[in-house]
């Protein structure tokens, strides 16, 4: 009789912030996040920001922070991929 063996448990980061030093990542006024998603058709990139000075569904990318979104953004989805 073959015994199956248990999937073992792994992490894999989907969601990265890019943030201005001494803001909070999550909250911060200037931050950025990265995340994959799949909905069946493949991968892709979400970008999301949460203050209240720009218009719902829009996103405000600074030329300083475009090369670091850009560069997560690869990062997350050779790992998610």
């Amino acid at each position: 009789m073959q015994q199956t063996q248990m999937p073992k448990w792994k992490t894999t980061p989907i969601s990265v912030s890019v943030h201005l030093e001494n803001e909070s990542p999550i909250f911060g006024e200037c931050a950025t996040h990265i995340s994959v998603d799949d909905e069946g058709a493949g991968t892709f990139i979400c970008l999301k920001q949460v203050h209240d000075d720009i218009e719902k569904g829009m996103v405000n990318i600074g030329i300083e922070e475009l090369e670091l979104i850009f560069k997560a953004a690869k990062e997350l989805i050779s790992k998610y991929s």
